[in-house]
């Protein structure tokens, strides 16, 4: 088998012609733009000039491998090798010229660093925003002679995670992860008392000398946006013929038995804060606080005899729901939560309606995922169950049968819910994409605009703390 010619569009084109001397980019598009061709498209060129029969290390997430294995055979004659995680070693010395492995393989499999690789491909390389992770350091300490970066949100929601990709992409101009807060992100001093003692912790803003900054990585970054302006080449974004989101929201009242258990777990939380309110703000602890009363807005929670909370009937959200399939009986919907739970509450509801669906979920075998993902492609299932981290990123195709996405939560964090959103908007889309986000009334929820503000007052104003003045 030859080589197949990438159906490229213009944008994708002219940029990976611009960086075929550079031996890292970051290829910072919007998701839905065609980050994956434009890759395969360089690993191409690469190979053309220097070694056909290199090695090219593909690591992206788990649910994307069938994809990317699928592209290379379809247009390349290259041999892929996906690594199981349960047969790591052994896949390893398969003769192959591209190796496609998750990110959790990266800090189980030292021996990828005994290997000089030709072309690192980091798909979803945000992932690698933590610098302190083992999974970062290992990403860095692979040898290459070309990276390649690809992510919609390489700086998710704070500038200085912004600093851990571009030190992989280039780790001599951003050596100094201080020197990058110091001159691009906003820093302040905030005076807590602790234990008697007023101590000084660094606060983090938003960004600052942005223009500086992007001239000094303009020589190996490019971003474009679908729909609105990049760069003053794409006045209206690089796809302005694909069609437009739309977002609407149903609220619901919590039936009043979920009430309850709300209320009561919502006083829990603000004593809880009562009692750290002299503490800076830990993000993931009170993340971890707020999602579970998110739960107790999807459904009816107990705890069992083990400790381990379970959900049941009622539901109000999956009320509304019912509702919206009753309405639109010929539409397909995708469906969304951060947990598997409610998708399996909604499933029984499903089952017992005779209504066909699947799930897309980290239960669900690689093999099975596709599947059923293939089977709603096809019309065979009216709705996608999935959890956003299992099918919010990197699963491509729902956009040719589905323009209508219900949230029943969001994450807290906004680059994750938008990633789950355009799994549909995304070139091959034909109609306006439906964002639904089903909200419960005076809860936790705040659909599209779920985020953490880090402040107390903030929080016990999202709980109903009475004390508090403003709404958020």
């Amino acid at each position: 088998m030859s080589w197949q010619p990438f159906d490229l569009w213009e944008f994708q084109e002219e940029d990976i012609t611009r960086f075929e001397d550079e031996e890292a980019i970051l290829l910072a598009w919007e998701m839905g733009t065609g980050k994956s061709p434009a890759a395969m498209e360089r690993d191409r060129r690469i190979r053309m000039r220097f070694d056909l029969g290199g090695k090219t290390l593909l690591v992206a997430p788990l649910g994307t491998h069938d994809k990317w294995a699928e592209w290379f055979r379809e247009y390349t004659p290259l041999t892929v090798a996906v690594i199981d995680p349960k047969k790591r070693t052994e896949l390893l010395r398969t003769p192959a010229h591209v190796y496609i492995v998750h990110w959790e393989v990266l800090r189980l499999l030292p021996s990828l660093r005994d290997i000089r690789w030709q072309h690192i491909i980091a798909d979803e390389c945000h992932k690698a925003k933590n610098h302190k992770t083992i999974q970062t350091k290992s990403l860095k300490k692979l040898r290459s002679d070309f990276r390649t970066g690809l992510s919609g949100t390489p700086a998710t929601s704070k500038p200085q995670d912004f600093w851990s990709v571009l030190n992989w992409v280039k780790p001599k101009l951003f050596a100094s992860r201080n020197r990058f807060l110091d001159e691009y992100v906003e820093k302040t001093e905030e005076m807590v008392q602790k234990g008697g003692k007023l101590i000084s912790y660094p606060k983090y803003g938003g960004p600052k000398n942005e223009e500086q900054l992007l001239k000094l990585i303009q020589p190996f970054y490019s971003r474009h946006l679908k729909k609105e302006q990049c760069c003053e080449h794409h006045p209206e974004g690089v796809m302005p013929w694909l069609p437009d989101k739309t977002y609407d929201t149903i609220y619901v009242d919590l039936h009043p038995q979920q009430r309850k258990a709300y209320d009561q777990m919502a006083d829990e939380m603000l004593a809880w804060i009562g009692a750290h309110e002299d503490e800076p703000v830990a993000a993931p602890v009170v993340i971890s606080q707020l999602a579970r009363l998110q739960q107790f807005a999807l459904g009816y929670l107990t705890y069992d005899d083990n400790g381990n909370l379970t959900m049941a009937e009622p539901s109000a959200k999956l009320d509304a729901l019912m509702e919206l399939l009753d309405d639109n009986p010929e539409e397909q919907f995708l469906v969304y939560s951060q947990w598997k739970a409610p998708l399996f509450l909604l499933g029984r509801r499903l089952e017992k309606a005779g209504i066909p669906y699947a799930t897309y979920i980290g239960n669900d075998s690689k093999g099975q995922r596709e599947l059923n993902k293939q089977g709603f492609i096809d019309g065979k299932y009216r709705l996608l169950l999935g959890t956003i981290g299992a099918g919010g990123v990197g699963v491509d195709g729902l956009q040719t049968a589905c323009k209508t996405v219900v949230f029943l939560d969001r994450t807290w964090s906004p680059a994750d819910n938008h990633q789950a959103e355009d799994r549909l908007h995304r070139g091959g889309q034909r109609d306006v994409v439906q964002v639904i986000d089903i909200i419960a009334k005076n809860t936790v929820d705040l659909g599209r605009k779920q985020r953490l503000e880090q402040k107390w007052d903030w929080i016990k104003q999202l709980l109903g703390d009475k004390s508090t003045k403003e709404a958020p």
